[in-house]
């Protein structure tokens, strides 16, 4: 474990051991002196606790070194045509694309190239993947109003590939799979990332809507073509992903889990419902003090399902994601009880507003143990446990903010719920995956 502030203080505390205040005694030979224990300012114990490592909790989802290989080539094509179309339009100026470029147009080629390296030394992960589509958008609209100004892409052209894409796009829905493969534990997150990539697809509507509205007397329709091609293929990209993550994921051997998806998220929706009754009329205290300001955060969560409720119910009429709508609910669920029990948890610790220092560092230390447990379960536990890493970082962060009264009492509250985030991931995850499996089978 590293050095913290507070083991240099115990270490050196022996020669300060006079000045820090200390009773002496003397024997016949020598004397002694007994230590007195000096209390951690608050200060230091945040520190302390700040820089306790925190466990990193491996990716769920499951990118083949296929797939990522497969990404990389089909970005690579689509760079070896903007070289190409850079070398045949020496004249032509991408400075016209202005400030829809994510970056200056210099060096457009090695800087994707740079950015597919970075995927490469990276592996196979969800991140790879995402760096790659950031490659690929400035790349792609580059491309298209350069092979526009040549005369290599006209309108009717562009929009023929994006029927073409909408099309395909269509039969991936129609095909998509719910045959998780075995075991059930270590799949569901890779397909849920594929539902994911689905819904990202926008309206391939958004792409044509340019191209209507373009002056082609201004030069607008060679930009319009350009933007168009963008979308056109930033929408490949996550339908490829979706496809190759759906495969990873399924087995067409396996019985369908849909209607057992369907229907234990009834069940769990009965559970959001009872805290969202709960907390529905409740409103954050205002002006409060520091334990009433700790239970609003409990009934801002609490009422936050409300909304998620809603948002959710919108989804159910075309069922869009059934598998991401489970697991955010379930999530959901984890991160309500975390924060209601850290509540408690923080409140009954407070002395006249104040939180002892030893149960900041003590906080943290649960945080990492119940973190380090959930990162060593299945790929189902990992992903619900996910965001209680996230909660740690921002416990840290707070550490850091200040050591006022309310400060202090924040970031216990944020390492208690990350602590209690990890046990109830781990709890979760094996009752979602035990009711899913007995329907299953």
């Amino acid at each position: 474990m590293p050095s913290t502030r507070r083991s240099v203080l115990l270490g050196t505390a022996s020669a300060l051991v006079a000045l820090a205040g200390c009773n002496e005694t003397t024997s016949d030979d020598y004397p002694t002196v007994t230590p007195v224990d000096v209390p951690r300012t608050k200060a230091e114990a945040l520190q302390e606790a700040a820089e306790l490592d925190r466990p990193e909790i491996p990716g769920a989802v499951r990118v083949t070194d296929d797939h990522l290989e497969a990404a990389i080539e089909d970005t690579e094509r689509l760079i070896a045509d903007l070289r190409s179309a850079l070398d045949r339009g020496e004249d032509l100026d991408l400075q016209e694309l202005g400030r829809r470029l994510q970056h200056e147009p210099e060096g457009l080629p090695e800087r994707a190239e740079t950015q597919l390296e970075s995927a490469r030394e990276a592996g196979p992960s969800e991140g790879a993947l995402s760096t790659i589509e950031r490659a690929v958008r400035d790349v792609a609209l580059a491309v298209g109003y350069l092979e526009a100004r040549l005369g290599d892409v006209d309108r009717a052209g562009i929009e023929a590939a994006l029927d073409t894409e909408a099309a395909a796009t269509e039969a991936l829905i129609d095909d998509f799979s719910y045959r998780v493969a075995d075991p059930l534990v270590e799949h569901l997150p890779t397909l849920r990332a594929a539902e994911a990539s689905l819904d990202r697809l926008d309206d391939l509507d958004r792409a044509r809507a340019p191209l209507d509205e373009a002056d082609p007397e201004r030069d607008e329709l060679d930009i319009a073509i350009g933007f168009a091609r963008r979308e056109l293929e930033v929408h490949r990209r996550n339908r490829r992903d979706a496809e190759r993550l759906m495969q990873t994921a399924t087995d067409g051997n396996r019985p369908s889990l849909r209607p057992a998806i369907d229907d234990v998220s009834s069940g769990l929706r009965g559970e959001v419902e009872s805290i969202v009754e709960t907390y529905a009329d409740r409103d954050p205290p205002s002006g409060a003090s520091i334990e009433g300001e700790l239970r609003g955060i409990r009934i801002h969560v609490g009422r936050r399902g409300q909304q998620w409720l809603s948002r959710e119910a919108e989804r159910d009429a075309e069922r869009v994601g059934p598998l991401g709508q489970l697991l955010d609910m379930t999530a959901w669920l984890v991160e309500f009880a975390a924060l209601d029990v850290a509540v408690t948890r923080t409140t009954d610790r407070l002395d006249g507003g104040e939180m002892p220092t030893d149960a900041i560092v003590a906080a943290k230390r649960d945080a990492i143990e119940a973190l380090e447990r959930a990162a060593e379960g299945d790929a189902l536990q990992r992903e619900l446990a996910a965001r209680g890493g996230i909660l740690v970082r921002s416990a840290d962060r707070s550490a850091t903010a200040g050591d006022d009264a309310r400060t202090v009492a924040r970031t216990h509250l944020l390492y208690a719920a990350a602590d209690e985030w990890g046990r109830r991931a781990l709890d979760r995850g094996s009752d979602l995956a035990a009711r899913l499996q007995a329907q299953q089978s």
